[in-house]
């Protein structure tokens, strides 16, 4: 995380600190009757000024470390077991949010895969039974070919050829679509 992001996200806490130690210095230099040695008051400023810093850091490195492990617990799709290991409740709520999205997500991809492949049966289905039809059509034109005028046969043998064309560029499309599912590539 950087030191702008940290900024902006504890920029409250830091606005909080600041008005602190400006309010204590205005008090220190306005009262005439606090008695405090100008030197004392040095070792007080910048005793603070070291424990801010050291706040600065651990805080920072606490904020970071929060920030890896839920951005970790986002890639993995945590569990909900996962999501009550989280100390600080922000983090445990929001876990729980992305597992509950990322659960909706699932049911929502296994639904449109279901569907999916409901579909792609159907359609394969359609298409194998389009092909029988078809088939009989031709054999029907072949077997009356003498007694059908040349012109007549050729368009109709033409426009069967088309359908079966047709039918065919779709088993190809889908098949190409579906590539993945009859070859795996191994590397070695």
């Amino acid at each position: 995380m950087s030191i702008l992001n940290y900024i902006k996200e504890r920029w409250l806490h830091l606005l909080f600190l600041f008005l602190a130690f400006f309010f204590s210095f205005l008090v220190y230099r306005l009262d005439n009757s606090f008695s405090i040695r100008e030197s004392n008051a040095a070792y007080i400023l910048m005793g603070w000024g070291i424990l801010f810093f050291i706040y600065l850091m651990i805080d920072g490195f606490i904020l970071h470390a929060r920030v890896s492990r839920f951005g970790l617990f986002c890639r993995t799709n945590g569990s909900s077991e996962e999501a009550e290991a989280f100390f600080y409740p922000t983090d445990r709520t929001h876990a729980e949010l992305v597992r509950e999205l990322t659960a909706e997500y699932e049911r929502y991809k296994a639904d449109i895969e279901t569907k999916s492949a409901e579909e792609m049966e159907f359609i394969t289905k359609w298409l194998h039974d389009a092909k029988v039809p078809i088939a009989a059509a031709r054999l029907i034109l072949e077997s009356q070919e003498d007694k059908l005028p040349d012109d007549f046969y050729r368009n109709i043998s033409a426009e069967i050829f088309s359908i079966e064309e047709s039918i065919l560029q779709v088993f190809y499309e889908m098949k190409t679509n579906r590539f993945f599912d009859d070859y795996r590539f191994v590397l070695h």
